[in-house]
């Protein structure tokens, strides 16, 4: 994790204690907005937009390592610093209330004029976190692993029944834009939120499960015949690879979620590193920083294109899918 990150993260928690209770007011006080799940696709994933990316700031980056862990309280307390929409809006960001599929929501994205590839936060009130483990579900390369961020939205706002994430965070760029605007794979890509450990979604992402403790960071990816980090061959006919980023081992957790995905979509769900040595997502920042988070843990879910296609056409499917991560995320025979 990055020095910068780490001074940010550090800092969260006294720039804003001082007088805190006596500046709390309702989250209805914040903006709100009824919208369908189209519409928020259509809101955070502006895919006709091709802005350049800019990497964040030293004041955005402490904004954001701030406003997450005060929203992801906000949605269980239902009060929230009065001064947290202006906060948002100094460094290019808002803050609002969605009323999505008759759920409340906190979200915390980019101002409509302002992309720049800061990513988006969302946090659920009908499901805050309640204890522990709690799941922070998250979809990184929606403009690159088609179908992940709709087939993630869906079960966000419709989850099966049972238990649920409490927030979803995504990107809000394609992985490979550089500087200058041009989407373009090369050996620094950083507007890739899974391999810089400055980009704000994981400022976000260890804000978050620093906050509460048992995070369980839940990513779902695609791929397609080779691994994308490494070129290494995986079996033509999987359907799924599932892991925690650990190079020399699963773990108790991704074990319990190839089991619980093998029985909803066939036996060719792989766990990494014992049935398959690709898409491992060993170099993943999230993975990384969370490795200094106690009690945060990290599931990483990469889907074959035809099981994308599925579980996007399939809401019961979809729903199954959805309840063998989440069960298994929240399992308590799956912590350490």
């Amino acid at each position: 994790m990055s020095r910068l990150l780490l001074l940010a993260l550090a800092a969260c928690t006294p720039i804003h204690s001082g007088g805190r209770e006596a500046n709390m007011v309702s989250i209805t006080t914040i903006p709100a907005r009824a919208l369908t799940v189209d519409q928020v696709e259509s809101e955070l994933w502006r895919m006709e937009l091709r802005p350049p990316w800019r990497a964040p700031t030293a004041e955005e980056t402490a904004t954001v390592a701030e406003l997450v862990p005060d929203l992801l309280r906000a949605a269980r307390t239902h009060t929230i610093e009065g001064d947290a929409v202006a906060r948002a809006g100094a460094v290019g960001l808002r803050v609002e209330r969605w009323e999505v599929a008759g759920t409340e929501h906190l979200a915390l994205t980019e101002l409509p004029d302002q992309r720049r590839g800061a990513g988006a936060y969302l946090f659920s009130v009908e499901h805050a976190v309640s204890g522990a483990p709690w799941i922070l579900w998250e979809a990184p390369h929606p403009y690159f692993d088609q179908r992940t961020g709709n087939i993630a939205a869906a079960l966000y706002f419709n989850p099966p029944i049972g238990t649920a994430p409490a927030a979803f965070f995504t990107s809000s760029m394609h992985r490979y834009t550089q500087s200058d605007g041009k989407r373009d794979k090369r050996s620094t890509n950083p507007a890739d939120p899974c391999h810089n450990a400055s980009h704000l979604f994981n400022v976000a992402t260890q804000a978050a499960a620093a906050t509460f403790s048992g995070a369980t960071v839940v990513q779902i990816h695609g791929f397609g015949s080779v691994d994308d980090d490494a070129g290494s061959p995986i079996p033509a006919n999987a359907l799924a690879v599932v892991s925690a980023g650990r190079k020399d081992t699963a773990t108790h957790l991704s074990s319990l979620a190839e089991a619980a995905l093998t029985r909803v979509l066939g036996t060719e769900v792989l766990l990494y590193p014992l049935e398959v040595r690709a898409l491992g997502a060993t170099t993943n920042v999230e993975m990384l920083g969370l490795a200094a988070v106690p009690g945060a843990r990290f599931l990483h879910v990469e889907l074959a294109a035809p099981v994308r296609d599925l579980l996007l056409q399939d809401p019961s499917l979809r729903d199954a899918f959805g309840a063998a991560l989440f069960t298994s995320a929240t399992d308590p025979a799956s912590q350490p």
